[in-house]
């Protein structure tokens, strides 16, 4: 049985308006990478800590900065932590920065511990996460009023993560987070509240409004949100003039997300005129930067020859790539390419592995697919 790719752009369509109506949306990451943690700026709220931002420390290797954090100093021990993390002034070392950020971290220095957290969560400190001992130093951060380590203390209850699973208590430390605008915290109560998550129900206009506090103050990630509720209609009046605003400052703040909406304001004609080579253009620029579903289109458009020359051998090449990541809708197109031997040899046995790879993904045309085959 031949699945067209008239059908193939029919759930493209699909796909594309489930996400904006706050069904299953491509997510980042919105919390800060462990170098991210190192060179931002210490937040504290209510003046609780005693500390100050450490600014005025070298952040440059020098002998008397190594002396002073030989003496004790955990501000200094903190620095050269990130001095070695980063390599400013000497050669990278990972050992050397893990043993003077334990050391500062010991000290009770606050950003020492909300850091210690981080690497113990990501696994730099064994090779494997340890949650335990993660949790252990975001809640003394977050005692002294660490808002990121609000905002992972929440986490933890809420996922089970080296603590009890509580989700009251979980909402409790990331709605904290949220009020004294914590980028990560905003952004999470707007996704939930977008996909009725962890007992909460659907509510498009908080969503929307905690979208909207934190594209206003910066956030690439929530502006490209906002524009699809724009783009939609979720939770606000449809716009397409402000939702193709708000994807294109998005992308020129550096969010693959971004990139990714402002091409499909391109290819729907929303907010602008309708351009293919536009939308191609923008959508390369959002898989360059890593988008998996970004990669899916891009096959797509080499299958239909929309704003690039068509070509099925280089459609394959995407497809192969978004799927390998993960990306379902990749995986759908790769087992249907497969299947009609589209731009590669015709593999039945192949194709059944990557739809099923959709399909257990909840990539609902993958189930129909599968179905239409067993008849």
């Amino acid at each position: 049985m031949k699945i067209t790719f008239f059908i193939l752009l029919l759930f493209c369509a699909l796909k594309t308006s489930a996400q904006g109506l706050g069904g299953e949306i491509k997510r980042s990451d919105n919390t800060p990478t462990d170098k991210a943690a190192m060179k931002q700026k210490i937040i504290y709220k209510h003046r609780k800590s005693v500390e100050l931002d450490n600014s005025s420390v070298e952040d440059i290797y020098s002998i008397e900065l190594e002396e002073k954090a030989q003496q004790g100093n955990a501000a200094a021990q903190y620095a050269l932590a990130k001095i070695y993390c980063l390599g400013k002034g000497v050669e990278p070392n990972e050992e050397l920065s893990n043993k003077y950020l334990v050391k500062s971290a010991e000290q009770g220095y606050t950003a020492a511990q909300y850091t210690l957290g981080k690497r113990y969560l990501n696994g730099n400190m064994s090779g494997v996460p340890q949650y335990d001992l993660a949790h252990k130093y975001f809640v003394l951060a977050a005692d002294k009023g660490h808002i990121n380590a609000i905002f992972h203390v929440g986490l933890d209850y809420l996922l089970g993560r080296g603590v009890l699973q509580n989700v009251s208590k979980g909402l409790l430390y990331v709605e904290d987070a949220a009020k004294e605008n914590d980028e990560s915290a905003l952004n999470f109560l707007g996704i939930m509240y977008r996909d009725g998550r962890y007992n909460q129900q659907q509510n498009p206009r908080k969503a929307f409004d905690y979208f909207l506090r934190n594209a206003l103050q910066g956030n690439a990630d929530a502006q490209s949100y906002l524009g699809q509720c724009y783009m939609y209609g979720f939770g606000t009046e449809k716009d397409g003039q402000k939702a193709f605003e708000w994807l294109k400052k998005s992308a020129s703040n550096g969010s693959s997300d971004g990139y990714y909406w402002l091409a499909m304001c391109y290819e729907k004609g929303c907010g602008v005129k309708r351009d293919l080579q536009e939308f191609f253009s923008n959508m390369m620029i959002s898989a360059n930067l890593g988008d998996a579903s970004a990669k899916a289109q891009i096959g797509s458009c080499y299958i239909r020859g929309e704003g690039v020359e068509k070509d099925e051998k280089e459609a394959v090449r995407w497809f192969i790539i978004a799927a390998n990541q993960g990306d379902a809708l990749g995986q759908f197109y790769l087992g249907n390419c497969f299947l009609d031997g589209i731009g590669i040899e015709k593999d039945h046995q192949t194709a059944i592995v990557w739809l099923k790879k959709a399909a257990d993904a909840g990539f609902s045309p993958a189930m129909d697919t599968l179905n239409q085959l067993k008849k």
